[in-house]
């Protein structure tokens, strides 16, 4: 008797441990569960900002892995479709499609970022998912080739909110002669690479005034030159914005608020522009 139980036992441990081996080059499969400790959970399509989900490039999300960035990510992928928040957020999910001989598959995608906002987990809701993806791509077919990771340069540029913007102004026809031809040569730099890649806009405040306020402005600055970029001809598609408020300063500045305060924090109301590009 007690080598029978020793043995359903042993059975038990080895079914366990292969189960828990059993991811693949997508990532892992997992059913809907109602805590963290059982499994992920994933937001219901119907609350997802991208309605419908959106098709995404097999080879790109192959490129999907542990240790990549949010930037990265995004640049595979494309930004979350859920309501995902902008601080400090471990999680982003994703509704995508996929078609082979007129069949379309929509699966809900989610990836999982540690204490240092690096990929730590992916996970797919419907394990079918994973079948169907092997099936357009098998691994170590002649696509697996597709697999190696873009060679791209980065090329980081800083334009000055006091410089583009009127005091407490945000939109695109607030902004100043000045600011217009700041703008102007950040446009020539990117029309001269040869392919664009992508091009995060994110916009930062002094720390005068509430957070609420400074967020808020980041994000209609930021949002402000991509639509400058726009009427220049740079493709929308490839541009994502963001606000920070006053999160990441960049000036070393005693309290207060002063003129001379405010002068000095001139650098931390910006506009920062950053290209990842093909050479």
């Amino acid at each position: 008797m007690k080598h029978d139980v020793r043995a359903v036992i042993a059975l038990f441990l080895s079914l366990f441990i292969v189960s828990g081996c059993a991811a693949n080059h997508f990532g892992s499969a997992s059913e809907e569960a109602p805590s963290a400790t059982t499994g992920p959970k994933f937001p219901e399509p119907s609350t997802a900002t991208m309605k419908g989900g959106t098709y995404v490039n097999v080879a790109n999300l192959r490129n999907i892995g542990i240790g990549l960035s949010k930037n990265q990510v995004r640049d595979l992928i494309g930004a979350p479709h859920f309501h995902e928040g902008v601080f400090a957020v471990h999680e982003w999910n994703y509704l995508l499609n996929f078609r082979r001989d007129g069949q379309t598959l929509t699966c809900r995608y989610q990836i999982r970022f540690d204490k240092e906002m690096k990929v730590d987990a992916m996970y797919w809701q419907n394990p079918s998912c994973i079948n169907f993806l092997e099936s357009l791509h098998p691994v170590g077919s002649v696509n697996q080739r597709t697999d190696a990771p873009i060679e791209a340069s980065q090329e980081k540029m800083v334009l000055s909110s006091d410089a583009l913007f009127a005091f407490g102004k945000s939109n695109i026809n607030s902004i100043s002669e000045e600011g217009k031809n700041e703008i102007e040569e950040v446009v020539k730099s990117i029309k001269s690479y040869k392919k664009i890649i992508s091009i995060d806009i994110v916009g930062h405040s002094d720390r005068i005034g509430s957070n609420k306020l400074n967020q808020k402005l980041s994000m209609a600055r930021a949002n402000a030159v991509r639509a400058y970029f726009v009427s220049e001809g740079i493709d929308r598609a490839s541009m994502h914005t963001n606000g920070v408020g006053a999160s990441e300063p960049v000036s070393r500045c005693p309290s207060g608020r002063s003129p001379v305060v405010i002068a000095c924090m001139k650098a931390d109301r910006r506009v920062d522009v950053s290209v990842r590009f093909l050479n």
